[in-house]
């Protein structure tokens, strides 16, 4: 029973951050930790001890690197900007129709393509979007987004060696509230697509950090 316990809060832990950072940096109350994984994970109250020693255990076994002190560092090194006026066009992953965009990649001032399992995400130019809509065909299209705002943040390169700034930029989001439509990365830059209502009080708090 014991170490069905430790499984499931190891298991619990490895995906709340905001515990195990605490616990990295020596900040954490164990306590607090232990009744809230137990909650969470409808343990009986008479587990509390075991969980609160499973919690401990698991606190024990972390690398003691603290990211918030490069984090922090990086944040204040990255530059901000918004755009408006940005469509994001959904395709089905594989469409060869994509060929047909190339003029308009080579005018647009945005133009983006994602591809994953299940679809292409085309981001670009709110003008564009009927044109590229022409071209792909519309019955080819599986959802279409206009009005939306492009948040781009630009780090320099210890981006690539610091742990954790997608997770930050996107936690502090959260924390507010704001739904996130799309997000990226490329090398050095990480970019939010985001609703209009949403897009300003995004800009403030990723631009006052």
């Amino acid at each position: 029973m014991t170490s069905s316990i430790a499984k499931t809060v190891f298991d619990y832990l490895d995906s709340d951050k905001g515990a195990t950072d605490a616990m990295r940096r020596g900040i954490a109350n164990l306590s607090a930790i232990a009744e809230n994984v137990r909650a969470e994970c409808a343990l009986p109250k008479s587990s509390y001890f075991a969980v609160k020693a499973a919690v401990r255990r698991y606190g024990e076994r972390l690398e003691k690197y603290d990211s918030s002190v490069d984090l922090r560092k990086l944040v204040k090194k990255t530059k901000v900007s918004i755009r408006s006026s940005v469509a994001v066009i959904r395709t089905p992953a594989k469409f060869r129709q994509l060929l047909k965009l190339r003029e308009i990649e080579r005018n647009a001032r945005d133009f983006s393509l994602i591809e994953s399992e299940n679809a292409i995400t085309i981001i670009i130019d709110d003008e564009y979007a009927d044109e590229a809509l022409s071209q792909l065909g519309r019955a080819n299209v599986l959802q279409v987004e206009r009005g939306l705002h492009m948040i781009s943040l630009v780090s320099p390169q210890e981006l690539e060696k610091v742990p954790g700034f997608v997770a930050f930029a996107t936690d502090l989001l959260a924390r507010a509230g704001i739904n996130i439509k799309e997000c990226f990365s490329c090398y050095t830059d990480t970019v939010f697509i985001l609703e209009k209502e949403d897009a300003m009080r995004a800009f403030r708090i990723l631009d006052r950090f």
